[in-house]
């Protein structure tokens, strides 16, 4: 009994070896069809809501310590969330959150039933307001420069999609009917 199961146990890890595909120009494909296009830059006349939290990493004695614009990363961390006027997220941004000290930008994005059918992938801002923790006015574009970018992300050359998407049932509830990653 032991040796049939040592032989079934080494088929089955034989065909999941060999089951594994490699990436490379013969099985990706050439261009992705069906992408979302690149949402359009936001008004410079929108006004915003923001909640803007601090996270002290050591105890301080007093609120004004904390929130000195003096401190570095390693002693308060600093993330602003910004919503539109229905208080629907658009925006967080979390100050110099990267490696290299520039803000990390996750954004969202509404069908007309208010559903969030994209999600989109945070990215690290580093064409414009790298470091300053503020409310990117373009920042699908930005995201699309961030991943784009060989120096920044050199496994994703070519790559057009930057998101998750969910399509909803056709009916009041707005369940997720698919989701693609």
């Amino acid at each position: 009994m032991k040796k049939v199961l040592a032989v079934v146990t080494l088929l089955a890890v034989i065909n999941c070896i060999q089951a594994q595909v490699v990436p490379n120009s013969n099985t990706s494909p050439s261009s992705v069809s069906g992408v979302n296009a690149v949402p359009s830059a936001y008004n410079s006349t929108m006004k915003v809501n923001f909640i803007r939290t601090w996270d002290a990493t050591k105890p301080y004695t007093s609120e004004s310590d904390v929130i000195n614009s003096g401190r570095t990363l390693q002693e308060v961390k600093q993330g602003t969330a910004y919503f539109d006027g229905l208080g629907r997220s658009l925006q967080t941004v979390v100050k110099k959150a990267s490696p290299g000290g520039r803000d990390l930008v996750t954004m969202n994005i509404y069908d007309e039933f208010g559903r969030e059918q994209f999600s989109y992938m945070p990215y690290v801002a580093i064409d414009s307001n790298t470091n300053n923790g503020l409310f990117k006015r373009n920042p699908f574009a930005e995201q699309a420069s961030f991943y784009g970018n060989s120096t920044y992300n050199p496994g994703l050359s070519g790559e057009q999609v930057y998101y998750s998407k969910a399509m909803f049932e056709a009916s009041p509830l707005g369940r997720v009917d698919t989701a693609f990653a």
